[in-house]
Parts: C-alpha cells; sequence; structure tokens
C-alpha cells in the first residue's frame, strides 16, 4: 500500500553492526549472566543467519545443543526478553512526535511437524479440510508516521484449544478478542514518561469491537479502526455505511498500489487476485457519528476498568475509489477513529496513519519468509515461543534495515556491513584481488548481495525480492572468513 514498502519485494539486509544487540539488551537479567551472554551470542546468529535452522545458524552441533538448552531453559522468559526490547523501543519513540502503534494477528502453521507438543488448532486446510495446528501470535509494532519501524511493544503467543469462533463486535466475550486489551494496555507509555509522545493505536476490522473502542474513548487513548460494514448508528433502522453514502463527496486521496499487492479486501484476498499497479483515485466522506452500544462488557473490558456499555460518538472516514480496473478489487475503507476530522486535511492524514497498517503485514512476511519461522522442528511449544521471540525481534531489525535502505541508498554501506564484508563482497563481484578505498553505496551492496542470490540485475527486473537477497547473504557470511583468509596468506606469503 505504501510507496516506500512494498508486500512483495522487500530489500531483505542483516548485516547490522556487530554490537547492536548488544546495545539493545544491554541490561537484559536472566537470572544467570551465562544466560545473557548465550542470548547475545544465540540472537547474533539469528541476525546472521535469519532464514536458516538453528544448527545452521550455530555454526557447530557443540553451539547447536548450547542453544537448545538455552531455549529449553525455564529461566528463559519471552516476557522478559520483550520486556527489555520495549525499554529501548520507547527511547527511539521519543524522536518522533507521533508514534503509530500497529496490531494484528498471525497464524503460524506447523502442520508438518505433527509431533511437535503443545500445539493447538489454527483451522482447517486442504480440499478435505483436515485440522491444522499451530500458533497464535499477536503483535503491536510501533512505527513512525514516516515508516519508520521503531520496535515491538507487545506481542502475545498462544495455542487455541479448539477453533476459535469468529471475533463479534455483538458478541465481545469472546476470550481471544482479550488479546487487544492487553495489547493496548502494553503500547501505553511509562507513567514517569506519559509525555513521551502520540500513540495512536491502528488495526483492521478484526478490531472493531465496541467495549474495546468505548475503552479508548474513556481512557482517550488516539485510536484508527477499520469498520466492519454492518455496523448501525443510534438512530433507529440506520447502518453506518448508508449514512456515509448518502453524504457528498468532500474530498480525493490519491493511493499508490503496488503490483501483487493482496489485502485490500477480504473477497478479493480469498480469490487471491493478482492487483495491477495503479494510481487509485479515492473520494473522501467524513462525518461525526453514534454507534449502537455493545450488548455487554466482556471480562477483558471490565478488568481494564469499564463499568456499563455506552454509544459510541466518533468519527468517520469513508473512502472509495472511483472508477476501479475491472476484475480488480475496489479500494473502499471505513476508518473509525477519536481523532478530531474538521477538514479534509484531518481526513486525509487519518488515511495516510491507516496505510501505514501495511507495514506489519511487511514485519508478518520477514518472520516467516525471511525467517523461515514455520520450518522449525522443535519438539516443545514454550521452547518454540522463546525461539519466535526472538525471530521476531530479527525480523523487526530486518524491516527496520529494509526502511533505511529505501530511504537512505546512496549512504555508504558501512552503515550495515563492515569492512571486510563489502570488501569480501566487491572482490567476488568485480573478480578483483583489490578492493577500492571507499566504501560503495548501499543501493550498490544490495545489488551485489542480490547477484550472489541468483538475481540477474537487468533493467527491467525491479528490485530484488526478500528470498534472493536472503541467499545472497547467507554466500555473503561464508565468503567473508575464506577472503579473510586469502588476505592473510597476501600479507604474510
Amino acid at each position: 500500500m505504501l510507496a516506500e514498502l512494498d508486500f512483495n519485494r522487500i530489500e531483505h539486509w542483516t548485516g547490522e553492526d556487530k554490537n547492536f544487540w548488544s546495545e539493545e539488551f544491554s541490561e537484559l537479567q536472566l537470572g544467570d549472566a551465562r544466560l545473557d551472554q548465550r542470548f547475545l551470542r544465540l540472537i547474533q546468529s539469528f541476525s546472521d543467519h535469519p532464514g536458516s535452522s538453528i544448527y545452521e545458524a550455530a555454526g557447530s552441533w557443540g553451539q547447536a545443543k548450547a542453544a537448545y538448552r538455552f531455549l529449553d531453559h525455564e529461566s528463559v522468559d519471552a516476557h522478559t526478553i520483550l520486556s527489555q526490547h520495549r525499554v529501548k523501543t520507547w527511547e527511539r519513540m521519543k524522536s518522533h512526535s507521533t508514534v503509530l502503534a500497529i496490531q494484528d494477528t498471525s497464524l503460524l502453521n506447523y502442520n508438518s511437524h505433527p509431533f511437535t507438543r503443545g500445539l493447538g488448532s489454527i483451522g482447517k486446510h486442504g480440499s478435505r479440510k483436515k485440522p491444522s495446528q499451530g500458533l497464535v501470535v499477536h503483535s503491536t509494532l510501533a512505527v513512525g508516521v514516516d515508516g519508520t519501524p521503531l520496535g515491538l511493544l507487545d506481542q502475545q503467543i498462544w495455542t487455541r484449544k479448539s477453533r476459535s469462533k469468529k471475533i463479534s463486535s455483538k458478541q465481545p466475550s469472546n476470550k481471544e478478542s482479550a488479546k487487544w486489551f492487553n495489547a493496548l494496555q502494553s503500547s501505553l507509555p511509562p507513567k514517569e514518561e506519559g509525555s513521551l509522545c502520540r500513540v495512536i493505536t491502528v488495526a483492521d476490522r478484526e478490531a472493531d469491537i465496541s467495549d474495546w473502542i468505548q475503552l479508548q474513548l474513556e481512557q482517550r487513548s488516539d485510536f484508527i479502526v477499520r469498520g466492519k460494514k454492518q455496523r448501525s448508528l443510534q438512530t433507529a433502522h440506520q447502518s453506518l455505511l448508508g449514512h456515509m453514502l448518502r453524504l457528498e463527496p468532500q474530498g480525493e486521496y490519491e493511493l499508490q498500489i503496488k503490483q501483487d499487492e493482496k489485502g485490500l479486501g477480504e473477497r478479493w484476498r480469498k480469490k487471491r487476485v493478482s492487483v495491477q499497479r495503479r494510481t487509485a483515485h479515492l473520494e473522501i466522506r467524513f462525518a461525526t457519528v453514534t454507534l449502537q452500544a455493545s450488548c455487554k462488557l466482556s471480562k477483558a473490558a471490565r478488568r481494564c476498568g469499564l463499568e456499563k456499555v455506552s454509544p459510541l460518538r466518533l468519527q468517520c472516514v469513508y473512502v472509495r475509489e472511483k472508477d476501479p480496473p475491472r476484475d480488480a478489487p475496489e479500494v473502499e475503507w471505513l476508518l473509525l477513529t477519536n481523532l478530531p476530522v474538521n477538514c479534509i486535511e484531518q481526513a486525509q492524514e487519518v488515511i495516510l496513519y491507516y496505510q501505514r497498517r501495511w507495514t506489519i503485514e511487511v514485519f508478518h512476511k520477514a518472520l516467516k519468509s525471511g525467517c523461515q519461522v514455520e520450518a522449525c522442528q522443535l519438539e516443545e511449544a514454550p521452547r518454540l515461543i522463546r525461539y519466535l521471540t526472538m525471530k521476531s525481534l530479527v525480523a523487526w531489525r530486518i524491516c527496520q534495515m529494509t526502511y533505511f535502505h529505501r530511504n537512505n541508498p546512496d549512504v555508504s554501506c558501512e552503515i550495515v556491513l563492515e569492512p571486510i564484508e563489502w570488501k569480501a563482497l566487491y572482490c567476488r563481484i568485480h573478480k578483483s584481488p583489490q578492493p577500492p578505498s571507499s566504501p560503495p553505496s548501499v543501493r550498490e551492496a544490495m545489488i551485489w548481495i542480490a547477484q550472489l542470490g541468483g538475481f540477474l540485475a537487468r533493467k527491467g527486473d525491479g528490485s530484488p525480492g526478500i528470498l534472493v537477497m536472503n541467499r545472497g547473504w547467507q554466500k555473503l557470511i561464508d565468503l567473508v572468513p575464506m577472503y579473510q583468509l586469502f588476505q592473510s596468506a597476501a600479507t604474510y606469503g
């Protein structure tokens, strides 16, 4: 959805500063200094080899056994790891006046690993509708208004005992809806840093739950939620969508849609329609509305302090594409918010903020395709949860570096590569024994790494994708020690 973030073409770069993870977790305390040191070594290995198995990332059987023991250790708590990362995320948020806390849920399928214990149902698959097993992951990603991924504010990983029914705003007692309330509380900055920045929660239609919206209205927490079309106004026999359609368009908005982007609409996502690259011209309608109150409060809402249901008075921004191409998904968003929308500029700002929700889809892409977490064969769900927490941090770092590279392609590649790495890369690509005195740009290094992974770099090939970048990075990691060996031989030979 965003011009700078493309769902199917993500530059994958993991050669970050070797001191990054040490600084990120400088105050981590897992109860034993040896566990802290093992964590740093392990997450650096995962970062250097994001798509590899634990054994391949460890580099030897002895190191792999140490990694397995670490992931099996009861003192290694995923919440402790994430809480330390959250502190650093809040520090990064200080440089932004407004930050979007984007919530979304993803299902991890481990159906091909039937001997993994402790997994739950995540639905059915195949023509015979066989049950699938796996884990449910609900993440909250902090993103700057400019699109910078700042870190994870919350992550909940659990198993379903049975297949959950679809969450409905009329039945907020569904136990799984508690994830939205838990994530909301974790997204709030510490009380001593209450003026840290403005935090706006952004979520898709699954979060259109009446008492969750009511809680944010009463707490005066800013939010943007994509509403469901069956929403009704407090006025009898009047739907929200019908009311918005009766309004005259109050402005327009241009949305750049990239090729092969999915997720514009539920029915198109199920049909797996290929979306054409185009500029969508959207009509904007906005109004202040009062929605019907929820039937009853959920337990999660009561725990957060709600005492009774009440009508929801908020702003609605409705955008719909004019003259969409034939056989292409029409862009249509019904956005509910408590942000002020008194003019077309404020309505456009709400639309821009909701566009940033696509960043968490990129995060899921990096987690599943880049880090290959669904290929992990750990035998116990608790071990898998610890592993997923660490891999999620690596996936966030991939997204962050992707953003930097897209927006700063002409800076020196040494912001992400060690000197020995770019020199080995240059000599391999150019078949030269001597690297240049000055480092190449990020753009050049990116293409060279992609070429190691099989990218042809022809004029019409566009940007390399995440998988080819991952293969190239793996080859570069193996190339560096050999380059060092030859350089030493040339020096002392």
